[in-house]
């Protein structure tokens, strides 16, 4: 008696990672308009219905993948142990996001490729997910103990540490293609920056923002004895 053939469950999580592995590929190289579900079934070796079944439309799988990147960085700052100083937890972060930059180079287009959707969306629970952001109470130790002003929001703060670190990475390390040491060493001269700009002139954040400070071209010692003066 001939035996009965094995139908093996499909396991819908693996299949749910393999598609947003393909879409990570195909949205980096064709971007949103130009990527395909043909090409992303190709990458990933699953039917085109999957991704509708899953994702509900390419809008949908787009915003999985942005939350896919995002977490991915978010892992970085989540295995950074908690350090004394804020100043070390920066650094320790901003060392942490170049590996992951030098690592997943293809993610990380793809995000900046997807940012505008992830803007655009008009699901305004959607949006609260994508844009949330881990882990912002580890910051409030260093309020606590006078390093961090106490009227700065720990969560925008981390918001706009994240958004530094990101596009100074970005221009350089991707856009200039700069060594990663290179790019690394910029990196923390510019965290050094914010955290004086934070710290010492005691600014709100909407003003080191909106005044641009953080990105000033002068040494962190040449504005130290220029403000001492």
């Amino acid at each position: 008696m001939p035996s009965k053939p094995v139908h093996r469950k499909r396991n819908k999580e693996a299949s749910k990672a393999a598609i947003i592995q393909a879409a990570v590929a195909v949205f980096a190289k064709n971007g949103y308009d130009k990527a395909t579900y043909k090409a992303i079934s190709e990458i990933s070796g699953l039917n085109e219905s999957l991704i509708t079944r899953y994702f509900g439309s390419k809008m949908g799988l787009a915003v999985a993948t942005v939350n896919y990147v995002k977490n991915e960085c978010f892992k970085a700052i989540k295995a950074t142990e908690p350090r004394e100083t804020f100043a070390e937890e920066f650094h320790a972060i901003g060392t942490a996001l170049t590996q992951v930059y030098k690592k997943n180079v293809n993610n990380i287009i793809t995000l900046f490729l997807l940012i505008p959707i992830d803007e655009a969306l008009s699901d305004d629970i959607s949006k609260e997910n994508l844009l949330k952001f881990p882990d912002a109470d580890r910051l409030k130790r260093y309020q606590e103990n006078g390093e961090i002003p106490a009227d700065i929001n720990t969560v925008s703060l981390l918001r706009h540490m994240l958004t530094l670190m990101h596009s100074i990475l970005y221009f350089v390390f991707l856009a200039l293609r700069l060594p990663i040491k290179e790019a690394e060493r910029f990196l923390h001269f510019n965290i050094d920056s914010f955290i004086y700009g934070l710290t010492k002139e005691n600014k709100s954040l909407a003003d080191l923002s909106l005044s641009r400070k953080v990105c000033t071209n002068f040494p962190y010692e040449r504005r130290r004895s220029r403000r001492d003066d």
